[in-house]
């Protein structure tokens, strides 16, 4: 009798373990998706941040207060309206680049399989200073301005429907099933942009 209850409880033991390392793996797979998405939304940003006067555009708009039609951002610790703040979505990108930037429904994207995992980003531009670039005169008027670049990539299971905007309020509200099992990962890079009159 002690033998089966031993060979019993080991074999518990053992199915759980499995069962721990399975929920593990998946866990690293969804973290290492949603940095890769976050990765993609920093190199998007500064391609997106380099066309010409597209640097000059969204450095005016971060300069404007919250509440005067500026943006809110979770990097930034004070109170948004004595912050500079600049959101980028891929929405935003999208218009001028006319790439797509979605990272929906393709085979290969997230796995084998299309529809099984939606993917999102937002970039924030805060923190601005001056920037003096290699061989450029030591000057306090300097056009360039060195910014911080944090981008959060979003990994959760696919709805059915495309990704517009904001992936977490997407055809759902935040307390849905596909978002309390989201993933999220933040980046963060330093780009010198301009100029900026």
């Amino acid at each position: 009798m002690m033998a089966i209850l031993l060979l019993s409880g080991i074999g518990v033991w053992s199915m759980h373990s499995a069962s721990l390392v399975d929920r593990a793996s998946g866990y690293e797979r969804m973290s290492l998706q949603a940095q890769y998405v976050s990765e993609l939304g920093l190199m998007a940003a500064s391609s997106y941040l380099s066309l010409p006067s597209m640097a000059q555009v969204n450095f005016t708009l971060g300069e404007k207060a919250y509440g005067s039609g500026g943006d809110v951002c979770e990097s930034t610790l004070q109170a948004p309206t004595a912050t500079f703040c600049r959101s980028l979505w891929p929405s935003d990108i999208e218009i001028v680049t006319e790439e797509p930037l979605t990272v929906d429904a393709a085979v290969g994207s997230f796995g084998p399989l299309a529809n099984e995992v939606q993917g999102d980003f937002t970039v924030e531009m805060t923190s601005p200073r001056r920037a003096i670039l290699p061989g450029s005169p030591l000057s306090t008027t300097s056009p360039y301005r060195l910014v911080t670049l944090t981008s959060y990539g979003t990994i959760r299971p696919h709805t059915k429907s495309a990704v517009a905007g904001d992936l977490c309020t997407a055809d759902s509200t935040a307390s849905s099933a596909e978002n309390s099992a989201a993933g999220r990962i933040a980046v963060r890079s330093h780009a010198i942009i301009g100029p900026i009159e």
